[in-house]
């Protein structure tokens, strides 16, 4: 499922914080596979990204297979070793709409 077909269908269901359940694992589905094309565009391996960033190499192999939430100080470890924003990795944050 890409960004945009899980939050349509976290939108259908019933309540806002599934809307932001969905939100939340859109961006994270995202994340997963722009964290793998940012590193590889950079030319770096895993290793060689864990060692610039500071984040353990297991984690950034979790976290490009989607086995682990990452922590907002680990996201940011990862942008700036990468010299990319945060909404480069993550895709820009939306606000809930009123009235959902």
């Amino acid at each position: 499922m890409d960004r945009v077909e899980v939050r349509q269908s976290a939108s259908t269901l019933p309540g806002s914080s599934l809307l932001i359940i969905g939100s939340y694992t859109a961006t994270i589905l995202f994340m997963q596979t722009q964290l793998k094309s940012w590193r590889e565009k950079r030319g770096l391996s895993v290793r060689s990204l864990a060692e610039r960033s500071g984040v353990h190499y297991v984690s950034i192999v979790k976290l490009e297979n989607g086995r682990l939430d990452p922590q907002l100080s680990t996201v940011i470890k990862l942008c700036q070793a990468l010299r990319i924003t945060l909404n480069q990795l993550v895709g820009p944050l939306q606000r809930p709409q009123k009235g959902r």
